[in-house]
């Protein structure tokens, strides 16, 4: 039998044991995700210029034989092939640019909630829009419960959270949180999930009874 302080000294080998190998494992383990993906990166390099290479001799080939046809049909599709590539660029650019302005949307609107959980972002995030506009860049649009636009920037949006009888109740400084106004020195509380499901439901507001529940069960 060990006494307290022997058991807390091979405690502390142990744990330390066990975090020096699942430090040695997570090592290996990203070692492995970063070789694979140079390996298939490296895969789909060399696919590439084997394709680029056939096209290439075809395309000799058909200069040599004087085959116009060909040289046009492979120029085409040259064309069509790199005209594809930047338009998937440009695609995987613009959904980028889009997630990361929905993101800064959904944490700005969070910051002036009372909690700031991961069932306020889910309701949050059903609340915003981000796309591109005709001039290519980022446009926000704010929504409420049933896919109506109430704001095109942050301050529209809380503005008319506050006149919004489910809404308010997630607002930082509302009247439906408390406060001055009752007593409260200024301190605000959250209204419970049992009380914000209830005024959702009485005003037959879906989108706020489903976040209420969410919040339950998060």
């Amino acid at each position: 039998m060990f006494n307290e302080e022997q058991q807390a000294y091979f405690d502390a080998k142990l744990k330390e044991a066990l975090d020096s190998q699942a430090g040695k494992l997570k090592a290996e383990f990203d070692g492995a995700i970063t070789g694979l993906k140079n390996t298939n990166q490296a895969l789909k390099d060399e696919k590439l210029e084997e394709i680029a290479a056939k096209e290439r001799l075809e395309l000799e080939s058909a200069k040599k034989a004087g085959d116009f046809e060909k040289q046009l049909e492979i120029a085409n599709a040259t064309a069509t092939k790199t005209q594809e590539d930047l338009q998937s660029q440009l695609n995987a650019r613009d959904n980028l640019l889009i997630g990361n302005d929905n993101e800064l949307a959904v944490s700005g609107l969070a910051s002036h909630m009372i909690n700031n959980d991961p069932a306020t972002h889910r309701l949050l995030s059903t609340m915003t829009t981000s796309g591109l506009g005709d001039d290519g860049k980022v446009v926000r649009s704010y929504i409420d419960f049933d896919g109506n636009q109430v704001a095109t920037d942050e301050k529209g949006f809380i503005e008319w959270a506050g006149k919004n009888e489910t809404m308010r109740n997630y607002l930082k400084g509302s009247d439906a949180t408390g406060g001055e106004a009752n007593g409260n020195s200024g301190q605000q509380q959250a209204p419970n999930v049992n009380e914000r499901a209830e005024a959702a439901k009485k005003s037959n507001d879906l989108g706020g009874f489903l976040a209420a529940s969410m919040s339950q069960q998060s």
